[in-house]
């Protein structure tokens, strides 16, 4: 079996970090200007600081709106995951009280 030089491992590792950070550098760029432009295409904007100004004028509502939508999500993940953790209730037909019996047990340490 051959066997691998931790160093060059090291090295190989961090040449693709560095690979991974550019890469993600270039989707970053990519994503702002695709959104730049579609902004400018939907407000009918050919000049960049008439572009800047609306979003200025704008700003304090899309922070309104993207917190408010945070918010949203957070909550719906809260409740999601409490439902998650939710004890699920017996069946029709099964009261479930040997199980409770057996929990309290435990619960005793008996």
């Amino acid at each position: 079996m051959v066997k691998v030089d931790p160093m060059k491992k090291m090295l190989d590792i961090d040449e693709q970090i560095k690979k991974l950070k550019e890469k993600q550098k270039r989707l970053i760029s990519k994503a702002q200007r695709e959104a730049g432009k579609f902004l400018m295409e939907q407000w009918n904007v050919n000049d960049l600081e008439q572009a800047k100004e609306l979003i200025e004028h704008f700003k304090e509502q899309a922070l309104q709106i993207t917190s408010t939508q945070e918010n949203s999500e957070s909550n719906d993940s809260r409740t999601s995951s409490e439902n998650n953790n939710h004890v699920n209730t017996p069946s029709p037909g099964n009261s479930g009280q040997n199980e409770n019996i057996q929990e309290e047990k435990v619960l005793q340490g008996s």
